[in-house]
Protein backbone atom coordinates (compact mmCIF):
# COMPACT_ATOMS: atom_id res chain seq x y z
CA UNK A 1 0.00 0.00 0.00
CA UNK A 2 3.02 2.38 0.80
CA UNK A 3 4.99 1.66 -2.59
CA UNK A 4 1.83 2.53 -3.89
CA UNK A 5 1.30 5.52 -2.34
CA UNK A 6 5.19 6.67 -2.98
CA UNK A 7 4.73 5.96 -6.74
CA UNK A 8 6.38 9.01 -8.37
CA UNK A 9 8.10 10.54 -5.41
CA UNK A 10 12.04 10.16 -5.57
CA UNK A 11 12.88 12.26 -2.03
CA UNK A 12 10.97 13.03 0.53
CA UNK A 13 11.59 15.66 3.18
CA UNK A 14 9.77 15.52 6.89
CA UNK A 15 10.37 16.33 10.36
CA UNK A 16 11.89 13.78 13.04
CA UNK A 17 8.96 13.08 14.97
CA UNK A 18 7.42 10.41 17.57
CA UNK A 19 4.53 8.43 16.95
CA UNK A 20 3.29 9.34 19.78
CA UNK A 21 3.28 12.89 19.45
CA UNK A 22 -0.39 14.58 19.64
CA UNK A 23 1.13 18.00 17.98
CA UNK A 24 4.20 16.43 15.71
CA UNK A 25 6.56 19.24 14.01
CA UNK A 26 5.92 20.77 10.67
CA UNK A 27 8.27 22.17 7.80
CA UNK A 28 8.26 26.16 7.63
CA UNK A 29 7.03 26.68 4.53
CA UNK A 30 10.32 28.21 3.17
CA UNK A 31 11.91 25.40 2.94
CA UNK A 32 9.97 24.43 0.28
CA UNK A 33 11.54 27.20 -1.83
CA UNK A 34 15.40 25.58 -0.71
CA UNK A 35 14.35 22.50 -1.87
CA UNK A 36 12.53 23.31 -5.75
CA UNK A 37 15.94 25.05 -5.89
CA UNK A 38 18.32 21.82 -5.65
CA UNK A 39 19.68 20.74 -8.72
CA UNK A 40 17.92 17.56 -10.01
CA UNK A 41 15.01 18.89 -8.61
CA UNK A 42 12.04 18.72 -11.50
CA UNK A 43 9.13 19.81 -9.13
CA UNK A 44 8.62 19.77 -5.27
CA UNK A 45 5.32 20.30 -3.35
CA UNK A 46 4.49 20.69 -0.02
CA UNK A 47 1.73 18.52 2.23
CA UNK A 48 -0.79 18.53 5.08
CA UNK A 49 -1.85 16.01 6.31
CA UNK A 50 -3.33 16.72 10.02
CA UNK A 51 -5.60 15.13 12.44
CA UNK A 52 -8.93 16.56 12.74
CA UNK A 53 -12.68 15.54 13.91
CA UNK A 54 -15.33 14.33 11.29
CA UNK A 55 -18.64 14.21 11.81
CA UNK A 56 -21.95 12.28 10.80
CA UNK A 57 -24.75 13.48 9.70
CA UNK A 58 -26.33 12.59 13.50
CA UNK A 59 -23.42 14.87 14.99
CA UNK A 60 -20.97 12.19 16.47
CA UNK A 61 -17.22 11.43 15.27
CA UNK A 62 -17.45 8.76 11.85
CA UNK A 63 -15.16 6.85 13.57
CA UNK A 64 -14.80 5.23 17.24
CA UNK A 65 -11.66 3.91 16.13
CA UNK A 66 -9.13 4.91 13.88
CA UNK A 67 -8.54 8.38 13.46
CA UNK A 68 -9.71 11.23 11.01
CA UNK A 69 -7.20 13.20 8.95
CA UNK A 70 -7.36 16.59 7.14
CA UNK A 71 -4.99 16.25 3.86
CA UNK A 72 -4.29 18.15 1.05
CA UNK A 73 -4.43 16.87 -2.28
CA UNK A 74 -1.25 17.11 -4.06
CA UNK A 75 -0.33 18.17 -7.67
CA UNK A 76 0.74 15.67 -10.27
CA UNK A 77 2.78 13.39 -10.05
CA UNK A 78 2.25 13.14 -6.46
CA UNK A 79 -1.67 12.65 -5.60
CA UNK A 80 -1.80 9.11 -4.10
CA UNK A 81 -5.70 9.89 -4.23
CA UNK A 82 -7.75 8.74 -6.97
CA UNK A 83 -11.60 9.91 -7.55
CA UNK A 84 -14.01 7.20 -7.78
CA UNK A 85 -16.81 10.10 -7.97
CA UNK A 86 -17.51 13.48 -8.35
CA UNK A 87 -15.10 16.16 -8.95
CA UNK A 88 -11.93 17.67 -6.95
CA UNK A 89 -12.89 20.20 -3.92
CA UNK A 90 -11.71 23.59 -5.55
CA UNK A 91 -12.57 25.98 -2.67
CA UNK A 92 -12.79 27.07 0.74
CA UNK A 93 -16.27 25.24 1.21
CA UNK A 94 -15.51 22.31 -0.93
CA UNK A 95 -14.03 18.16 -0.05
CA UNK A 96 -13.49 15.13 -0.74
CA UNK A 97 -14.08 12.01 1.81
CA UNK A 98 -12.10 8.90 1.61
CA UNK A 99 -14.81 6.23 0.02
CA UNK A 100 -14.48 3.76 2.90
CA UNK A 101 -16.15 6.44 5.56
CA UNK A 102 -18.67 7.65 2.37
CA UNK A 103 -19.98 4.23 2.70
CA UNK A 104 -20.22 3.81 6.18
CA UNK A 105 -21.87 7.19 7.29
CA UNK A 106 -24.06 6.94 4.08
CA UNK A 107 -22.04 10.40 2.78
CA UNK A 108 -23.18 11.32 -1.21
CA UNK A 109 -21.53 13.85 -3.56
CA UNK A 110 -23.71 16.77 -2.50
CA UNK A 111 -24.50 16.35 1.49
CA UNK A 112 -22.45 18.81 3.41
CA UNK A 113 -19.87 17.48 5.93
CA UNK A 114 -18.90 18.70 9.07
CA UNK A 115 -15.42 19.41 9.64
CA UNK A 116 -14.17 20.16 12.66
CA UNK A 117 -11.28 22.58 12.35
CA UNK A 118 -8.70 24.46 14.79
CA UNK A 119 -11.25 26.84 14.72
CA UNK A 120 -14.47 25.21 15.08
CA UNK A 121 -16.73 23.11 13.07
CA UNK A 122 -17.25 23.87 9.51
CA UNK A 123 -19.74 22.05 7.04
CA UNK A 124 -18.13 21.70 3.57
CA UNK A 125 -20.06 20.40 0.51
CA UNK A 126 -18.95 16.96 -0.72
CA UNK A 127 -17.87 17.22 -3.99
CA UNK A 128 -16.14 13.64 -4.82
CA UNK A 129 -14.63 10.24 -3.13
CA UNK A 130 -11.58 9.09 -3.15
CA UNK A 131 -9.09 6.00 -3.03
CA UNK A 132 -5.96 6.01 -1.49
CA UNK A 133 -3.69 4.29 -3.71
CA UNK A 134 -6.58 2.09 -4.63
CA UNK A 135 -7.74 1.14 -0.94
CA UNK A 136 -9.52 2.89 2.21
CA UNK A 137 -7.78 1.16 5.07
CA UNK A 138 -10.42 2.34 7.87
CA UNK A 139 -9.06 5.57 8.50
CA UNK A 140 -11.75 9.06 7.25
CA UNK A 141 -10.15 11.65 5.55
CA UNK A 142 -11.24 14.91 4.16
CA UNK A 143 -9.11 15.82 1.22
CA UNK A 144 -9.55 19.89 0.09
CA UNK A 145 -7.32 22.30 -1.37
CA UNK A 146 -3.91 23.03 0.23
CA UNK A 147 -4.90 26.53 1.10
CA UNK A 148 -8.19 24.95 3.24
CA UNK A 149 -6.39 22.26 4.38
CA UNK A 150 -3.56 24.76 6.39
CA UNK A 151 -6.48 26.91 7.27
CA UNK A 152 -8.15 23.38 8.71
CA UNK A 153 -5.29 22.58 10.50
CA UNK A 154 -4.12 26.12 11.96
CA UNK A 155 -0.71 25.06 9.59
CA UNK A 156 -0.77 28.46 7.90
CA UNK A 157 3.13 28.80 6.34
CA UNK A 158 3.76 24.90 7.20
CA UNK A 159 3.88 21.93 5.83
CA UNK A 160 4.06 18.59 7.15
CA UNK A 161 5.88 17.38 4.50
CA UNK A 162 7.69 18.23 1.16
CA UNK A 163 7.71 15.45 -1.39
CA UNK A 164 10.11 16.04 -4.74
CA UNK A 165 10.44 14.88 -8.51
CA UNK A 166 13.40 14.28 -9.94
CA UNK A 167 14.44 15.47 -13.63
CA UNK A 168 14.98 12.16 -15.88
CA UNK A 169 18.17 11.00 -15.59
CA UNK A 170 18.53 11.86 -12.04
CA UNK A 171 18.92 8.74 -9.53
CA UNK A 172 16.84 8.97 -5.98
CA UNK A 173 19.21 8.36 -4.40
CA UNK A 174 21.78 10.86 -5.58
CA UNK A 175 18.33 13.80 -5.42
CA UNK A 176 18.20 12.89 -1.89
CA UNK A 177 21.96 13.30 -1.16
CA UNK A 178 21.39 17.06 -2.68
CA UNK A 179 18.40 17.57 -0.85
CA UNK A 180 19.84 16.67 2.74
CA UNK A 181 22.78 18.68 1.93
CA UNK A 182 20.68 21.77 0.74
CA UNK A 183 19.19 21.55 4.58
CA UNK A 184 21.97 21.02 6.47
CA UNK A 185 21.26 22.00 9.76
CA UNK A 186 17.53 21.93 9.80
CA UNK A 187 16.68 18.93 12.10
CA UNK A 188 14.75 17.16 8.80
CA UNK A 189 14.71 13.89 7.43
CA UNK A 190 15.56 13.71 3.78
CA UNK A 191 14.36 10.08 2.54
CA UNK A 192 13.66 8.28 -0.85
CA UNK A 193 10.12 7.84 -2.08
CA UNK A 194 11.30 4.06 -1.09
CA UNK A 195 12.76 4.80 2.25
CA UNK A 196 9.55 6.82 3.35
CA UNK A 197 7.36 3.74 2.30
CA UNK A 198 9.56 1.08 4.43
CA UNK A 199 9.88 3.72 7.00
CA UNK A 200 6.14 4.30 6.98
CA UNK A 201 5.31 0.13 6.39
CA UNK A 202 8.07 -0.61 9.63
CA UNK A 203 5.69 1.94 11.98
CA UNK A 204 2.52 0.50 11.07
CA UNK A 205 4.19 -3.15 11.70
CA UNK A 206 5.21 -1.61 14.92
CA UNK A 207 2.03 0.32 15.88
CA UNK A 208 0.17 -3.50 15.29
CA UNK A 209 3.06 -5.51 17.08
CA UNK A 210 0.83 -6.90 19.59
CA UNK A 211 -0.85 -9.18 16.81
CA UNK A 212 1.92 -10.50 16.35
CA UNK A 213 2.26 -13.19 19.90
CA UNK A 214 -1.46 -12.80 20.28
CA UNK A 215 -2.10 -15.02 16.50
CA UNK A 216 0.94 -16.87 16.99
CA UNK A 217 -0.88 -18.15 20.65
CA UNK A 218 -3.75 -18.61 18.99
CA UNK A 219 -1.76 -20.92 16.16
CA UNK A 220 -0.04 -22.64 18.91
CA UNK A 221 -3.52 -24.27 20.38
CA UNK A 222 -5.05 -24.71 16.95
CA UNK A 223 -1.75 -26.89 16.42
CA UNK A 224 -1.89 -28.38 19.87
CA UNK A 225 -5.72 -29.13 19.56
CA UNK A 226 -5.33 -30.37 16.02
CA UNK A 227 -2.73 -32.90 16.96
CA UNK A 228 -4.67 -34.60 19.53
CA UNK A 229 -7.51 -35.08 16.73
CA UNK A 230 -5.13 -36.75 14.41
CA UNK A 231 -4.34 -39.00 17.11
CA UNK A 232 -7.27 -39.84 17.67
CA UNK A 233 -8.91 -40.04 14.07
CA UNK A 234 -5.92 -42.65 13.82
CA UNK A 235 -6.93 -44.72 16.96
CA UNK A 236 -10.92 -44.48 15.83
CA UNK A 237 -9.53 -45.89 12.24
CA UNK A 238 -7.09 -48.30 13.37
CA UNK A 239 -9.96 -49.85 15.84
CA UNK A 240 -12.05 -49.72 12.82
CA UNK A 241 -9.71 -51.75 10.40
CA UNK A 242 -8.75 -54.48 13.34
CA UNK A 243 -10.47 -57.32 10.95
CA UNK A 244 -8.96 -56.14 7.57
CA UNK A 245 -5.72 -56.05 9.71
CA UNK A 246 -5.89 -59.13 11.18
CA UNK A 247 -7.08 -60.78 7.79
CA UNK A 248 -4.26 -59.04 6.07
CA UNK A 249 -1.85 -61.40 8.58
CA UNK A 250 -3.65 -64.22 8.25
CA UNK A 251 -2.96 -64.57 4.51
CA UNK A 252 0.40 -63.86 4.81
CA UNK A 253 1.10 -60.14 5.37
CA UNK A 254 4.09 -59.83 8.15
CA UNK A 255 4.00 -57.27 10.85
CA UNK A 256 6.43 -55.15 9.03
CA UNK A 257 4.09 -55.10 5.93
CA UNK A 258 1.34 -53.58 8.09
CA UNK A 259 3.45 -51.53 9.73
CA UNK A 260 4.39 -49.79 6.24
CA UNK A 261 1.05 -49.54 4.67
CA UNK A 262 -0.36 -47.74 7.54
CA UNK A 263 2.55 -45.41 7.87
CA UNK A 264 2.31 -44.83 4.19
CA UNK A 265 -1.40 -44.18 4.46
CA UNK A 266 -0.92 -41.48 6.71
CA UNK A 267 1.98 -40.21 4.80
CA UNK A 268 -0.36 -39.49 1.78
CA UNK A 269 -3.31 -38.11 4.10
CA UNK A 270 -0.27 -35.46 5.83
CA UNK A 271 0.34 -34.61 1.92
CA UNK A 272 -3.56 -34.54 0.88
CA UNK A 273 -4.35 -32.25 3.51
CA UNK A 274 -1.74 -30.40 2.72
CA UNK A 275 -2.64 -29.42 -0.50
CA UNK A 276 -6.07 -29.22 0.09
CA UNK A 277 -5.50 -26.67 2.86
CA UNK A 278 -3.35 -24.93 0.72
CA UNK A 279 -6.30 -24.58 -1.94
CA UNK A 280 -8.65 -23.64 0.32
CA UNK A 281 -6.09 -20.81 1.74
CA UNK A 282 -6.24 -19.70 -1.72
CA UNK A 283 -9.91 -19.69 -2.31
CA UNK A 284 -10.46 -18.18 1.20
CA UNK A 285 -8.45 -14.99 0.28
CA UNK A 286 -10.89 -13.75 -1.60
CA UNK A 287 -13.91 -14.09 0.94
CA UNK A 288 -11.13 -12.37 3.63
CA UNK A 289 -10.80 -9.49 1.05
CA UNK A 290 -14.64 -9.38 0.53
CA UNK A 291 -15.00 -9.09 4.54
CA UNK A 292 -12.61 -5.84 5.24
CA UNK A 293 -14.48 -4.30 1.90
CA UNK A 294 -17.73 -4.72 3.72
CA UNK A 295 -16.41 -3.29 6.99
CA UNK A 296 -15.33 -0.22 4.33
CA UNK A 297 -11.60 -0.96 4.43
CA UNK A 298 -10.81 -2.43 0.96
CA UNK A 299 -7.60 -4.07 1.16
CA UNK A 300 -5.32 -3.03 -1.81
CA UNK A 301 -6.00 -4.11 -5.55
CA UNK A 302 -2.61 -5.99 -6.44
CA UNK A 303 -4.47 -9.28 -5.91
CA UNK A 304 -3.56 -12.35 -3.37
CA UNK A 305 0.29 -13.62 -3.46
CA UNK A 306 1.77 -16.92 -2.56
CA UNK A 307 4.85 -16.81 -2.04
CA UNK A 308 6.92 -20.29 -3.23
CA UNK A 309 8.07 -21.58 0.93
CA UNK A 310 4.08 -21.20 1.24
CA UNK A 311 3.39 -23.40 -2.01
CA UNK A 312 6.13 -25.78 -1.37
CA UNK A 313 6.19 -26.15 2.25
CA UNK A 314 1.76 -26.82 2.32
CA UNK A 315 2.81 -30.72 1.28
CA UNK A 316 5.59 -31.02 3.58
CA UNK A 317 3.79 -29.66 6.11
CA UNK A 318 0.88 -32.10 6.22
CA UNK A 319 3.22 -35.20 6.76
CA UNK A 320 5.45 -33.20 9.23
CA UNK A 321 2.24 -33.53 11.62
CA UNK A 322 0.63 -36.90 10.27
CA UNK A 323 3.97 -38.92 10.48
CA UNK A 324 4.37 -39.02 14.67
CA UNK A 325 0.60 -40.13 14.51
CA UNK A 326 1.59 -42.23 11.95
CA UNK A 327 4.44 -43.82 13.22
CA UNK A 328 2.43 -44.35 16.74
CA UNK A 329 -0.08 -46.18 15.13
CA UNK A 330 1.36 -48.15 12.11
CA UNK A 331 3.34 -49.49 15.73
CA UNK A 332 0.21 -50.99 17.28
CA UNK A 333 -1.43 -51.94 14.05
CA UNK A 334 1.98 -54.24 13.79
CA UNK A 335 0.93 -56.45 16.94
CA UNK A 336 -2.79 -57.08 15.49
CA UNK A 337 -2.74 -60.85 15.99
CA UNK A 338 -4.25 -62.89 12.38
CA UNK A 339 -6.60 -65.09 14.19
CA UNK A 340 -8.47 -63.77 17.23
CA UNK A 341 -9.82 -60.39 15.70
CA UNK A 342 -10.98 -62.71 13.29
CA UNK A 343 -12.98 -64.73 15.19
CA UNK A 344 -14.72 -61.17 16.72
Amino acid sequence: LFESGSKGIEVVVAPKADNNDVDPPTIPAATLAKVQGVDGVRSAAGEIFALTSILGPDGKPVSSGPPSFVASRSPKPFSTWQLSGGTWAKSSDETVLDEGTAKRVGYKVGDRVTVVGAKGAERLKLTGIATFAGSSLGASVAITTLENAARLADRAGQYDDIVVNADEGVDAKELRGRVAQALVGTGLNVRTGEEQAQSQAEDLKTTLGFLRPVLLAFGIIALFVGSFVIVNTFSATLAQRSQELALLRALGATRAQVRNSVLVESLLIGIVAGVLGLLGGLLLAPGIGALFKSFCAALPASGAVAHTRHVGGAPLGGPVRSRPAGLLHSRLAGYVPPLPEQRS
